[in-house]
């Protein structure tokens, strides 16, 4: 089973958590940018991101809309100093419901 850390980081801070989860699961990393990289093999994924007015980055979206997660099991983290990632799980859920999205957690 293959295993990929995917995010997206603005100043540097989820990319160092990104890689220290990797590191720990023994997973290869990917920094989301305006492309994506062949998710054939790849059965789980981590997705990183920052808290952003109270969601997600739109880059999130454009990831995952061009990559192909139906049948994936997809761990969201966050970093945010104050807000939780409780509203961008839900909305990412009802987003992508052929994903099986697991609930989140900010770090």
């Amino acid at each position: 089973m293959s295993k990929m850390v995917a995010y997206f980081s603005y100043s540097g801070v989820t990319k160092r958590k990104a890689e220290a989860l990797a590191k720990k699961n023994g997973a290869d990393t990917f920094e989301i940018k305006a492309k994506v990289p062949d998710l054939a093999g790849v059965d789980e994924i981590w997705i990183g991101y920052p808290i952003w007015w109270y969601t997600h980055p739109r880059i999130i979206n454009t990831f995952s809309d061009q990559a192909d997660l139906k049948g994936k099991t997809i761990h969201l983290f966050a970093t945010s100093s104050s807000t939780g990632i409780e509203g961008s799980v839900k909305e990412l859920k009802e987003t992508y419901p052929d994903a099986d999205i697991a609930d989140g957690k900010r770090i």
